[in-house]
């Protein structure tokens, strides 16, 4: 495990020094790839010291804490009434006409296209929501390398893209009074005991299925902590912020390492293209709902954006692009993308190879 977390540590930190955007993020995934590829070589040709493992490892919970740091954050600067401003019908329903067709179209490219089987073409084709997507159809089988791969070059490229829209429009936008970077001694009491209870309702939450299960409970118990108690501010430090970004761009690394370079340029091909297919259906159902609802195309993007959800919370924070309506929308994503199991469940296992 520790070489994981130096490479990824280094990486971030090389990262952020370099002063490009998300570079902590970017770091991290480039570092954690060379390091497990290079690990990777030297085992095969028994090189490999004694003192260093064969492979890289993920920490056992590392999804977790991501999920738990950044649900603490939004709930930290949200509300209930924010909530309701937030989560309208005309938004929720153009949400879903928008992920209808991204699946659609993705499905129908993959598998038409690219000739990837009923099932891998499903799962490919499902908009972002990595962690998910593994968790869901672990209930029914693994999804392939291919669709994994193209779902981390989707996710690197949809950063990319975030990050570009938030330095050009954070400008325009109405950022949050946030207290990130203040945090005191007497802080660190509450910030525990709410962390504690967000812990038990993530618990909870997973035993039932939810998607982002401890994400949904610490948002969900910091926003009622707040409701409650409102005369105690709830502080989450910035480099906790900074922790579970390292943490997303070891676990992107990781995932681009089980990869072999033969394969890599097909599979990060039909990445690509089934990502260039939901931007486009994002980006002009996103123009077109901003136009009729009178709002921010930038923030709505990012909202609609069919990346992951930890990844877009990160953006949005990052830049105080509106990170309650960013988050809550791409958990009401999450609910949606929970019937997928259930397509998956009624397709012959024998059509679905796990295969390279």
């Amino acid at each position: 495990m520790w070489p994981l977390v130096v490479s990824a540590t280094f990486g971030a930190l090389l990262g952020e020094f370099s002063g490009i955007a998300m570079g902590g993020l970017f770091g991290s995934i480039v570092i954690t790839l060379v390091v497990s590829q290079c690990l990777t070589l030297r085992a095969q040709a028994s090189q490999t010291p004694s003192f260093l493992p064969s492979k890289m490892e993920l920490p056992k919970g590392s999804i977790t804490l991501i999920q738990l740091i950044l649900g603490l954050s939004v709930g930290s600067i949200a509300s209930f009434q924010t909530i309701a401003d937030n989560v309208s019908v005309p938004v929720v329903t153009g949400l879903i006409l928008c992920l209808c067709c991204q699946i659609s179209l993705g499905f129908i490219w993959l598998n038409r296209a690219e000739k990837w089987s009923v099932s891998d073409s499903i799962m490919g084709a499902i908009p972002g929501a990595l962690s998910a997507l593994l968790s869901m159809s672990g209930r029914y089988q693994s999804p392939s390398a291919k669709v994994v791969f193209a779902h981390s070059v989707r996710l690197v490229l949809l950063v990319l893209l975030a990050a570009f829209i938030s330095t050009q429009y954070a400008a325009d936008l109405t950022t949050f009074d946030n207290n990130l970077n203040i945090f005191r001694a007497s802080d660190f009491f509450w910030l525990c005991i709410v962390a504690t209870l967000s812990i038990g309702c993530g618990w909870a939450l997973d035993k039932i299925a939810l998607p982002a299960p401890y994400l949904t409970g610490s948002l969900i118990t910091t926003i009622t902590f707040h409701s409650l108690f409102n005369h105690i501010a709830i502080v989450v430090p910035s480099i906790l912020i900074d922790v579970s970004t390292t943490i997303l761009g070891a676990v992107i690394g990781l995932k681009l390492s089980a990869v072999k370079m033969s394969e890599a340029w097909r599979y990060a091909r039909a990445g690509i293209l089934v990502t260039t297919i939901s931007l486009s259906v994002t980006i002009a159902a996103s123009y077109i709902t901003s136009i009729a609802l009178d709002m921010n195309w930038a923030v709505l993007l990012i909202a609609w954006v069919p990346g992951n959800v930890e990844a877009m919370t990160t953006i949005a924070l990052a830049f105080s692009l509106q990170p309650s309506f960013v988050m809550i929308n791409h958990v009401i994503r999450l609910f949606i993308l929970n019937l997928t199991p259930i397509v998956l469940g009624q397709i012959n296992p024998s059509d679905s190879p796990n295969t390279m």
